[in-house]
């Protein structure tokens, strides 16, 4: 497996508000937690997925694969692909996979989600591929830093980032200024674990083929890791300033390509070049 890189975001607009958990908008019919509104961002957003796709190596694979437990970084996940299939309908050179595909597929009692994928790779020698199929990685977690394992709801901590930082953006700043339970760069490192297994996961299918792999998580969090990236691996409150000073907004993405022994980290409109030593990839 050639693993070319990844690319990340924050799960589109969701249905609950980020300090009370109380109702604060409608949810989409089709896709939990997540607003209509939220399905609409998501959709147009999958256009610059669909863009990494186009530049990609032939025979590419872009594993839509990696969430948290809540259900609106699965259901972005999710609108995504369902976009990229209707994008890519009747394409010579790229079949998408979506996640009720991967489902229909998976019926039968004894199916299992590698073999699985693997045949639909197997037919497809010549085609880029887009899979999409979140799975749980712990290390995308807000929990138990941010949510209670059992409850979900808001801990002492996040209470507390709140408090001093008075919004979410706030937040943020606090989060990267001092420490805690856990710091922006332990944050960071744990995401880029999560990167790691998630890559693993796809070599088991993959072959020798280039593989990409997306992954959506929370703001903060991928706040965290964007400003790792961007600074020389230092998560601090200054890194948070240097990539403009405010949280990941909703579906907002970025991306890490892995090029000739070196990495760029594409943001914002801005590319950083990392140290090869950086992702440990």
């Amino acid at each position: 497996m050639a693993f070319e890189g990844f690319v990340f975001g924050r799960h589109t607009i969701r249905t609950t508000d980020a300090r009370t958990g109380e109702s604060v908008r409608s949810e989409s019919e089709r896709y939990p937690g997540i607003s209509p509104e939220g399905v609409e961002l998501a959709r147009e957003k999958a256009k610059e997925i669909q863009e990494i796709v186009d530049s990609a190596p032939k025979n590419a694979i872009l594993f839509l694969g990696g969430s948290t437990e809540e259900e609106r970084t699965k259901s972005t996940l999710e609108v995504y692909g369902d976009r990229l299939h209707e994008l890519y309908a009747g394409s010579d050179s790229v079949e998408v996979m979506t996640r009720d595909e991967m489902d229909a597929l998976r019926a039968h009692p004894e199916a299992k989600t590698v073999e699985t994928v693997q045949k639909f790779i197997e037919t497809n020698p010549e085609k880029k591929l887009v899979i999409t199929y979140p799975l749980f990685l712990k290390e995308f977690s807000l929990r138990p830093e941010f949510r209670d394992k059992k409850t979900g709801v808001n801990t002492a901590f996040s209470k507390y980032l709140f408090e001093k930082g008075k919004t979410e953006a706030g937040a943020t700043q606090v989060l990267h200024d001092q420490g805690g339970p856990t710091s922006a760069q332990e944050i960071a490192l744990k995401h880029l674990e999560g990167v790691r297994r998630l890559r693993d996961f796809a070599a088991k299918y993959a072959g020798d083929r280039p593989v990409i792999i997306g992954f959506v998580g929370h703001a903060w969090i991928l706040d965290s890791l964007a400003s790792y990236l961007a600074n020389d691996g230092q998560a601090t409150a200054e890194a948070f300033d240097k990539t403009g000073g405010k949280m990941m907004e909703s579906s907002e993405l970025a991306k890490v390509e892995l090029k000739n022994g070196g990495a760029t980290f594409t943001y914002r409109d801005k590319k950083y070049e990392i140290p090869s030593d950086l992702l440990n990839l």
